[in-house]
């Protein structure tokens, strides 16, 4: 289990996936250090329509691989990607 911050999760990333900060332990917004990606599967995410952007959640996932993406700024950044299985909200 992990824990983390929803920093993007909107149109560009879908609905099935979003970036987050993230780390062993349960901290403030600005206090997680390791920025990663999220998959809720394929096909339908519904169980994820609670979960948004702003919001702190603990996590169950597996590790996934290397997730590309381009910044905001136009530059490019590599991060883990996880299969989310569970999340809870608080």
């Amino acid at each position: 289990m992990g824990y983390g911050y929803v920093f993007q999760f909107d149109a560009i990333t879908g609905p099935c996936q979003f970036l987050a900060n993230i780390g062993p332990v349960n901290t403030s917004s600005w206090g997680y250090d390791t920025t990663a990606n999220f998959l809720g599967g394929s096909g339908t995410c519904a169980w994820l329509e609670d979960l948004g952007e702003g919001e702190e959640f603990g996590w169950w996932a597996a590790g996934d691989g290397i997730y590309n993406y381009t910044t905001a700024m136009g530059g490019s950044n590599a991060v883990p990607q996880f299969r989310i299985f569970m999340w809870t909200g608080w």
